[in-house]
């Protein structure tokens, strides 16, 4: 049910759309067994919410988990640019995908690219 879905999100009046958000990188996961990172996006928040919780667009916060940051962004603190999309099933890492997956399924998104701001 999972399928392949790519959302821009893109903040009102900006030019970047090849980094179309903002986010700082907030902290490693709890999930002891990979390296997913939590992001707090800072600019296209709204449509995150939207791709990963439909039309309601409710529940989370501005915090994300991401199973593919690059090694060179993994840095507490750090402002990034990025471009994500939804994660497919088997891009969740096992220990949330199996733990409880209709908590963590929607906490994720999948880094396209990313650069440091």
């Amino acid at each position: 049910m999972l399928g392949f879905m790519c959302i821009s999100c893109k903040k009102e009046n900006t030019s970047d759309s090849t980094y179309p958000c903002k986010a700082i990188v907030f902290d490693k996961a709890g999930c002891t067994n990979n390296d997913v990172y939590i992001l707090k996006f800072i600019s296209g928040f709204e449509k995150v919410k939207l791709m990963t919780y439909g039309e309601s667009g409710q529940g989370r916060d501005s915090l994300y988990e991401v199973p593919n940051l690059p090694n060179e962004l993994k840095i507490k603190g750090l402002s990034i640019k990025l471009d994500i999309r939804k994660p497919q099933a088997n891009e969740i890492p096992g220990c949330y995908s199996f733990e409880m997956p209709m908590l963590y399924a929607d906490a994720f998104v999948y880094v396209i690219k990313a650069i440091k701001e």
